[in-house]
């Protein structure tokens, strides 16, 4: 590959035991009809299957397009997406995890054209596609915003996002991601968060071009709602350490709801401590609804009284 002419678009493609999937997966990277320079980075995180063996062998037929970046140890899907962006060479760098796969042959095509025309916007993304696979039944099901298509930092704090396989980010914006992101757990939120708390804005085509795959292996697939709840808490307690004040307050509601929701969680997994920790942190972010708020204050006034003096101290959060 030639490294020295202008790079148009990076694909940035994660895969970790993917074998199954993931010709899919770089048959749609493939199949892109862009007029413009394209390359595959891909990422493996020491997959333990034959995940290596196949991307060796597409390496091998499109050596024009694909790098390969062998992991020889596990290194965890945060470490992964930075590493792997940080090689990206590509003006833009699209987002995608070698168990997913892109339905459109027009997809790059349409963000980059309109990524040219909109200098604001630094990150573009549309709506997408998941899929269940046995043994989940449920049939498809389209995803994504229908009414508002152009975000800005407010929309994102009150909970517009996108999947991380629809995203084409401006690599001007984000150059390299910070280490911490490793500290969170959803990569597509820090993503935008990142981009969108540069004062850019993101933008969301129409149509459907992805297909997520839910399935027993996926990495969010598998962990259940309890911990999508942690990973949900822990990475907007990251970005909310990192955003401006005025964003705070749909955090706060956000971060409430979730810790309610693990509390209860937690209680019916006869883990009280951790119920009545996650308790705690649901009324300093926010408040239990009225009949929750009572039991608290008669059964416990001390740590009601606790609990409120932090919410007043949490202004200064």
């Amino acid at each position: 590959m030639d490294c020295q002419r202008h790079m148009k678009v990076s694909v940035c493609l994660r895969t970790f035991n993917h074998e199954q999937f993931v010709q899919d997966a770089i048959a749609s990277a493939l199949a892109q009809q862009l007029d413009a320079s394209v390359e595959i980075v891909v990422g493996d995180d020491a997959s333990e299957d034959g995940t290596v063996r196949l991307l060796q062998h597409f390496a091998q037929l499109h050596s024009e397009k694909i790098r390969l970046l062998i992991r020889e140890r596990h290194i965890g899907p945060q470490r992964n997406l930075i590493e792997t962006y940080a090689a990206c060479a590509g003006e833009y760098v699209a987002i995608l995890d070698g168990d997913d796969y892109w339905t459109s042959t027009e997809k790059l095509r349409l963000q980059v054209e309109y990524l040219d025309r909109h200098a604001d916007v630094a990150i573009c993304g549309h709506r997408w596609i998941v899929r269940q696979s046995p043994p989940h039944s449920r049939s498809d099901s389209v995803h994504g915003p229908r009414r508002k298509y152009i975000a800005a930092l407010a929309d994102f704090a009150r909970g517009y996002h996108l999947a991380s396989g629809t995203l084409m980010i401006r690599k001007s914006v984000l150059p390299t991601i910070p280490q911490w992101l490793e500290d969170a757990r959803l990569e597509d939120l820090i993503l935008e968060f990142l981009c969108l708390n540069t004062g850019h804005k993101m933008a969301c085509l129409p149509p459907p071009m992805l297909v997520y795959r839910y399935h027993d292996q996926a990495q969010h697939s598998t962990v259940g709602p309890l911990r999508n709840l942690e990973a949900q808490v822990v990475t907007w307690e990251a970005i909310l350490k990192r955003i401006d004040a005025s964003f705070h307050l749909p955090i706060h509601r956000r971060l409430a709801g979730a810790y309610y929701r693990l509390s209860n969680f937690y209680a019916q997994a006869g883990r009280m401590a951790e119920s009545q920790a996650a308790r705690e942190r649901a009324v300093i972010f926010g408040s239990f609804p009225d009949k929750m708020r009572h039991r608290l204050r008669s059964s416990l006034p001390g740590v009601y009284r606790r609990l409120r003096h932090a919410r007043e101290r949490l202004s200064h959060y």
